[in-house]
């Protein structure tokens, strides 16, 4: 476990808290920001610094002073940016955060790695929970809504990221954007069934659902088959995730037979037979009153004598 010494209250509850969004800086200090509000204990560092960039914005009126603003935090600026303005190059910083370090995501998309780590903190905050696989699914991937969601390619790349890994994670980056490297001889190919298999999580789970979607993979690549490595990898994540969403079947302790207590063969002649045991009746709750009775009644006789 890291060492909190020296940490403050918000920076600790940052790291533990199961409920954080990716975004949760961010939608925070711009909360404060619209109701006029303080930061408070569990809020950390860099949540108050955001909330000190969002009013110096406000206040900012002219481009002099929006000048100044951007000088006194061009990283945040940048960051801002980067977010706001979407498309595919947010998409692709988000999904290769997912498997990839800083400096990899840096060098694949040309954006400076200090804009990419100040971009992490304040709008995808990931990094310190790339093996958290349930707090992934839900607050990465919102797989809770998956049924009916609308597939976009963003979405397929953060399923890849996760589910695959960095090369199938190029491939399909690659093939979107049309750029020459990795090279394979199959890309295209691979690419579609990984779009395939996320759009076939917002299928519902029944029969309807399967046939549908076993149709639409023959129509698109023929006969099923497992032989590409990402596509077992691909499937094993689907099954893993299938079977997290799967309901328990819950057990009734009520219809559980009674047990029966009988005398052993060898037992010595005179041996009392043991009565049957109901185990699915209730037993009393509180202290045995009848000892308790018994005890005062001894204590009267003791009193009377």
């Amino acid at each position: 476990m890291p060492s909190t010494t020296g940490m403050s209250t918000g920076e600790n509850w940052h790291g533990i808290d199961p409920f954080r969004e990716p975004d949760g800086r961010w939608t925070r200090a711009v909360k404060l920001h619209c109701d006029g509000a303080r930061t408070g204990l569990l809020d950390d560092t860099q949540t108050r610094e955001a909330l000190r960039y969002l009013r110096a914005k406000q206040r900012a009126t002219t481009p002099a002073a929006a000048a100044l603003v951007r000088e006194r935090w061009p990283l945040l600026w940048a960051a801002e940016e980067l977010h706001d303005r979407g498309g595919a190059v947010r998409d692709e910083v988000q999904a290769r955060l997912l498997c990839q370090s800083v400096d990899v995501v840096a060098a694949k998309t040309g954006i400076d790695a200090a804009i990419i780590t100040t971009y992490s903190a304040y709008f995808w905050d990931v990094l310190d929970r790339l093996k958290a696989f349930d707090w992934l699914c839900n607050f990465v991937l919102h797989s809770r809504e998956r049924v009916g969601m609308a597939v976009t390619e963003g979405l397929v790349w953060k399923y890849v990221a996760v589910a695959v890994g960095a090369p199938a994670l190029d491939d399909v980056i690659d093939d979107h954007l049309g750029r020459p490297e990795p090279w394979l001889s199959n890309r295209r190919e691979t690419a579609e069934k990984l779009r395939f298999f996320v759009w076939d999580l917002t299928v519902p789970i029944s029969a309807a659902g399967h046939a549908q979607a076993t149709e639409e993979y023959r129509r698109k690549f023929g006969d099923p088959s497992c032989g590409d490595p990402a596509m077992k990898a691909c499937i094993r994540f689907f099954e893993r995730e299938a079977k997290r969403k799967r309901p328990r079947a819950r057990k009734n302790p009520g219809t559980r037979p009674p047990r029966e207590r009988t005398v052993p063969a060898n037992a010595q002649p005179g041996t009392k037979t043991l009565e049957r045991v109901d185990t699915n009746k209730e037993k009393p709750h509180g202290r045995d009153k009848t000892r308790g009775e018994s005890r005062a009644q001894g204590e009267l006789e003791l009193t009377a004598a």
